[in-house]
């Protein structure tokens, strides 16, 4: 964790670390409480205050959605250490999403998931009046563009696959919802530790790629214009991103192992990029003395457009998202639907936030 805030500019303390409002998180599985603790003690960080709040009956402990619930908690925790954390619970992914929106308790949600190949009926009529509603209360909402590049999933009977054309998270895609697309990059260290920012690339390894294109639902926002900013009348993604490889370089979590919680290396992926960018919000808001920015992207956008468009952000130029044979995006100056407007230097886009 002190590495990933110092690579990004993140500096945590008091009056700086999410204290006063909470993240909402929605999974589909449950933990181990031990995996939590063994990752705060390992790393030196306060103990995560996360309450349970199911919707239905207790799902238990599932085959990857329990490694979804660890990295998300975990690191959401590691960005806004003074943050506690909403875990909403349940079986039914739509409930659960809809249980973070109407509790209203959070001024952010953070969701690592999407539909594969959804109606468009699901995502106009069910989610998007949900992402309206958390706009309207102030909540700011991230959600992952995907790990399946510019191909992004489908279905095929009743299975989930990876797309053999372009397709994006569409959940994502919703204008009220800041899409968190991902990186890579080879860390320089010394005497073990992080020394700052290093180049970095389009995410796409054996692992996975990050997703991005244009939305086949939403039309383009009016806060979604700026250079790189493709003229298609859809709306694009991602937004932004963070790092997401789970090899280059990748990050250690609690996990539970054969039902003993061990802080394992390495895992990543866009699940990673936005509970980070949830925690982040909260540290953001912090310092701008409010208690809630809802939805984040005009001013993403507004500060791209402006004089922090290279000091605020890490524009990423290299790389792409081709993937499963889908021809993807390639980043370039400015925003593109490979990594948005790039990552950030936390602390600069911060002050500039607050004017």
């Amino acid at each position: 964790p002190s590495d990933v805030r110092t690579f990004y500019d993140e500096t945590v303390g008091v009056g700086h670390d999410g204290t006063g409002d909470c993240i909402a998180i929605v999974g589909v599985s449950d933990f181990l409480d031990s995996t939590m603790t063994a990752f705060t003690n390992q790393f030196g960080l306060p103990a995560i205050s996360y309450t349970r709040k199911l919707h239905g009956a207790n799902p238990g402990i599932n085959s990857g959605g329990e490694s979804e619930a660890e990295l998300d908690l975990q690191w959401a925790h590691a960005a806004a250490p003074g943050a506690s954390i909403v875990y909403h619970l349940g079986s039914n992914l739509v409930t659960d999403i809809s249980g973070a929106v109407t509790d209203n308790a959070c001024g952010a949600i953070s969701i690592s998931f999407a539909f594969c190949g959804p109606s468009a009926s699901l995502i106009n009529n069910t989610i998007d009046p949900l992402f309206k509603q958390a706009a309207a209360q102030g909540q700011s909402v991230f959600v992952s563009s995907g790990d399946d590049g510019a191909a992004g999933l489908g279905l095929s009977g009743n299975s989930c696959v990876v797309n053999s054309s372009r397709s994006v998270n569409e959940m994502s895609a919703d204008p009220n919802v800041t899409s968190v697309g991902g990186t890579q990059f080879t860390p320089t260290y010394s005497g073990g530790n992080d020394v700052g920012h290093a180049t970095e690339d389009v995410w796409n390894d054996s692992s996975g790629s990050t997703g991005g294109g244009a939305s086949q639902f939403f039309a383009k926002p009016s806060y979604q214009t700026g250079s790189g900013v493709p003229n298609d009348g859809a709306r694009d993604v991602p937004d932004i991103s963070l790092i997401a490889s789970p090899n280059f370089p990748g990050v250690f979590w609690g996990d539970d192992v054969n039902g003993t919680a061990k802080v394992t290396c390495c895992i990543g992926g866009t699940s990673l990029s936005a509970p980070l960018w949830a925690g982040f919000s909260r540290v953001i808001a912090q310092l701008s003395g409010k208690t809630r920015l809802g939805n984040l992207n005009p001013l993403i956008y507004d500060l791209a457009n402006t004089q922090y468009n290279t000091a605020g952000f890490h524009d990423v130029t290299i790389g792409n998202n081709n993937f499963n044979g889908v021809t993807g995006f390639t980043a370039g100056p400015g925003y593109d639907q490979a990594t948005g407007w790039g990552t950030i230097d936390f602390n600069t886009f911060a002050n500039a936030a607050k004017s």
